[in-house]
Formats: C-alpha cells, sequence, structure tokens
C-alpha cells in the first residue's frame, strides 16, 4: 500500500490547526461574551455530529483565556453520561473552578462545605423504610419524624442554594466571570441533559458565570419530544427560557473544505476525487475526512489505477448515501452497468429490464449522482464495471467502509 496518512478524528485545539474557519465563530463569540453586560446567561452552540462543535468550543477556549478578561472551565457530560452522574458533575466542576480562583482559605473552606451541602442536598439517596415487624412502632415514629426534618431541611437549601451560589461565586472570582463551556451534552441520557439545562437555569444561574453548551439541537429536540409529546409550544418555549443566544456551527466553504482536506491528507483531491468526498460528506468535516480515509484503505494507491480507486470510491458513496442500491448491486452485479447502458439509451436494454431501471432512477438524488460521475461526466469516470469484477470491488467498498448492519455484498451475490 503506498504511503499515506490516516486523518485524524481529532478536535482542534489550537489556530495553527483551524482549517474550517471556526476561530472567526470562536472570536465571534469571545466579544459577544466580553460585551455581555448583564449574566446570567446561557449560550447555545449548536451543530450536527461531526460539524466542529468540541473544536470550535475549544478555540473559544484559547480566545478567552488570552484576552484575559474571565475565567474559563471545560465540563466534558459525555464522561457522565447517566442522569444520576451528570449533575454533580457539573456542579463540582464549577466548585473546582470557584476553589482555584478563591485567595483567601477561609473562602476555599467554604466553598468545599458548600459542595457537601450540595451533595447531601441535591445528590443524596433516601432509604426506603420497610419494616416487616421488625422495627417497633416507637422506633417506627422515629424514623419518620427524621426523615420529615431531613426533607424540611433540604427544601431550606434548596430554596436559598442560588443565592448562596451567587454570593460565593461572586467572592471567588472577585469581579470578574466565569466561563463554562459545556460539550457533548447530546450524548448524554436525554432526561440527564434537560436536567443540566434545568439546573442552570434555577441553580447556577449566577450574575458572574456564562454557560455555552455545545449540543446538536435535532438530538435536543427529540429528547424534548419524548418528555412533552403534546405540546410543541411548550418545547418552543422551553429552549427560549433555558437558552438567551443561540450560535450554529459555520459550514466550511467548499473551497476552504477541499483545500484543507488536501494539505492533511498530503495530497491532492482532484475534481473526480473530491466530486465523492463532497457528494458521501454533505459539508460535514468529520465525514469527509472518514470518507477519504476509507477510500484510502480501499484503494492501493501504489498499483490501482485511479479509474479502479474511482470506481471503489463511488461503490462506497452508494454505500453511505443510497444503501438500498449498495444493497441491490450485491444482488444484481449487472444492475449499475445495464443502468448506464440505459441512460445512453442503448437499445440492447430489453423492456422489462428498462422498466425496473426506470423506477430506479425516480430517486433523483441518485440519478443526480450517476449523471455527475457517469463516462459522460465532466471529469474523468471510468465505465461500469461488468458482473465479473463487480462482487470484488463490493467487497472491497464493503470492507473498509462505514460502520453499520449491511452484510458482506460478496456473501450476499453468491
Amino acid at each position: 500500500m503506498g504511503n499515506f496518512i490516516i486523518l485524524s478524528d481529532n478536535p482542534v485545539r489550537t489556530n495553527e490547526k483551524d482549517l474550517w474557519g471556526l476561530g472567526d465563530a470562536a472570536e465571534e463569540l469571545q466579544q459577544l461574551i466580553a460585551a455581555a453586560e448583564d449574566p446570567p446567561l446561557t449560550i447555545g452552540v449548536f451543530g450536527g455530529w461531526g460539524s466542529g462543535k468540541t473544536s470550535l468550543l475549544s478555540l473559544l477556549k484559547v480566545a478567552l483565556d488570552d484576552a484575559g478578561v474571565v475565567r474559563t472551565a471545560w465540563f466534558d457530560a459525555w464522561r457522565y453520561r447517566e442522569r444520576q452522574e451528570v449533575w454533580p458533575a457539573l456542579l463540582q466542576c464549577v466548585l473546582a473552578e470557584l476553589s482555584d480562583q478563591a485567595r483567601e482559605s477561609a473562602l476555599k473552606g467554604r466553598l468545599s462545605d458548600f459542595g457537601r451541602a450540595a451533595a447531601r442536598t441535591f445528590f443524596g439517596r433516601g432509604a426506603q423504610v420497610v419494616s416487616h415487624g421488625l422495627v417497633s412502632a416507637n422506633d417506627m415514629d422515629n424514623i419518620l419524624n427524621r426523615y420529615a426534618e431531613l426533607q424540611a431541611r433540604r427544601t431550606s437549601e434548596i430554596s436559598g442554594f442560588a443565592d448562596r451560589f451567587d454570593e460565593l461565586t461572586g467572592e471567588a472570582l472577585a469581579g470578574a466571570r466565569l466561563v463554562i463551556l459545556v460539550d457533548d451534552l447530546d450524548r448524554c441520557e436525554p432526561d440527564a441533559a434537560l436536567e443540566i439545562l434545568e439546573g442552570i437555569k434555577l441553580f447556577l444561574g449566577s450574575r458572574h458565570c456564562i454557560f455555552v453548551i455545545a449540543l446538536d439541537i435535532n438530538a435536543l429536540s427529540e429528547s424534548l419530544r419524548t418528555r412533552y409529546p403534546d405540546s410543541e409550544e411548550y418545547r418552543v418555549n422551553y429552549l427560549e427560557r433555558h437558552i438567551q443566544l443561540v450560535r450554529y456551527i459555520p459550514e466550511p466553504p467548499e473551497d476552504r473544505m477541499r483545500r484543507g482536506l488536501a494539505s492533511l491528507c498530503r495530497r491532492e483531491l482532484n475534481d473526480s476525487i473530491w466530486n465523492l468526498v463532497r457528494t458521501a460528506a454533505e459539508g460535514n468535516p468529520r465525514r469527509a475526512k472518514r470518507f477519504i480515509n476509507m477510500l484510502l484503505l480501499a484503494g492501493d494507491w501504489s498499483s490501482d489505477d485511479l479509474g479502479q480507486i474511482l470506481t471503489v470510491g463511488r461503490l462506497m458513496v452508494f454505500r453511505v448515501q443510497f444503501p438500498e442500491f449498495f444493497v441491490a448491486l450485491a444482488r444484481d452485479p449487472a444492475l449499475w452497468r445495464d443502468l448506464e447502458a440505459y441512460r445512453a439509451d442503448d437499445v440492447s436494454v430489453d423492456e422489462h429490464r428498462a422498466d425496473y431501471l426506470r423506477r430506479l432512477l425516480e430517486d433523483h438524488r441518485l440519478a443526480a449522482f450517476l449523471r455527475r460521475t457517469g463516462p459522460e461526466a465532466r471529469g474523468y469516470y471510468p465505465r461500469a464495471p461488468g458482473p465479473e469484477t463487480l462482487p470484488g470491488l463490493l467487497e472491497r467498498a464493503w470492507r473498509y467502509g462505514p460502520g453499520g448492519s449491511l452484510e458482506n455484498p460478496g456473501r450476499r451475490s453468491s
């Protein structure tokens, strides 16, 4: 296999490695945070999987730290995906940063006491009382009275929690602000993600704190739809109440994305290759890198001619974007060749076969892709392989293709 580089899936951490222009969005957010006059404030950074949410938050942290006007704390929500873990972990993350900023040991001690009280108030587990005759009536009365006292104390502590948190935050930061960057909230359990948003609104809404939360708005909307299935208006209002400002992840301009990917894999992406990458990725940087990695692995670039690599690449696009057609090719290895002949008005295609091929082309996305990557297209694409060679190429496209439940096409066609 020829020399090539497997493209990393790691997020961008510095401006020097920002190939998609996320630094501009980070700078915009940094200026917005600096100009915010009346926190509390929660900013939502919305984007789908692989759009660059973690990279944008990382670059925002760099911009905020370099400016030196605010303090920052980073919280990886996905490390605490279950509901009973994520909310206490966020609170302890914030308190740990405040303790680091506190200059007086007495204030550090008060923050520590506050953290323990919060753990008892919010995260303690009540014990079930099951007597079955083993506990006397007097003991049972004492247990219930004690439980009532604890519940009353808990109610009192909750009612004063937000004010106490705001007071300690102001003392620890000494006039500065704390920006808490929350990443990967949409990878938590749905109830955990909603609990974080509600907890920030109810208990951490300090005038000294700004939260920036990265998430997939579609995943959050699905969680809200599950919890509140009968009220679209309530779901919209819910987001407006808990997230005051929204910044969507910008999709990289096509030319910038192409140059960036070429620099990462250290090889030119000609028009034919780039057309496949663009179709498979649909503007998503992570999908683009994964597709290139798959293509580099499936094609032996040291020995294969470009035509064979382009054929395997088109099969990979079929698998990613047109999985039903990919499966149909495995069952009918002559299908792609016949479809190409039908599109070229080849009279050798019989009427029954032509009717089936015509129905396939009613999928306008598939028809457009075949038109852009057929022998008549601008650029170079070889003709569709016949039934003698297609099964082996399908095997290669399947072996290095994306995850999923598709069976090995070699077995399907045997």
